[in-house]
């Protein structure tokens, strides 16, 4: 319902900016994801946590798990919610997909907190949160 009501009060919103505010908030997630969460073998819950899980195991790159696990739900989506959402969500998909390959191109840019869980937790969350918040707020998806 809270999610529901804050989509509602975005209907007025244009889509550019609509996804510039998914990408500012894939860009959030994606960077306390790469920089605190995967430095730490911290893990969130959802996709996200099950992407951080299955790279860990399988090896595999988190950018390309996160484009085919979110794919995986479109089907589904797309039936219950329509068009629009499943347009917005593509764009967080791809995007939060786009800035994690982005932030793998470098080092981390934050000390490793691995020694300090607990300020590595509070850290993370605030920025895949504040993502979060972005991205939902404009009506995309979050699996996370």
């Amino acid at each position: 319902m809270f999610i529901t009501n804050l989509i509602k009060d975005n209907q007025h919103l244009s889509f550019p900016i609509k996804v510039a505010s998914i990408l500012l908030g894939t860009a959030f997630i994606s960077f306390g994801l790469y920089n605190i969460h995967q430095q730490t073998n911290i893990t969130e819950g959802g996709i996200l946590g099950l992407t951080l899980l299955l790279s860990h195991w399988l090896g595999l790159k988190p950018f390309m798990l996160s484009l085919i696990l979110d794919l995986t739900f479109y089907f589904l989506a797309y039936r219950y919610m329509g068009k629009d959402f499943i347009k917005l969500s593509i764009v967080a998909s791809i995007s939060l997909a786009g800035f994690m390959r982005l932030w793998e191109l470098f080092p981390p840019i934050l000390p490793n907190l691995s020694s300090v869980p607990f300020m590595a937790s509070i850290l993370g969350g605030l920025f895949v949160g504040a993502g979060v918040g972005l991205v939902v707020r404009q009506g995309g998806k979050w699996w996370g």
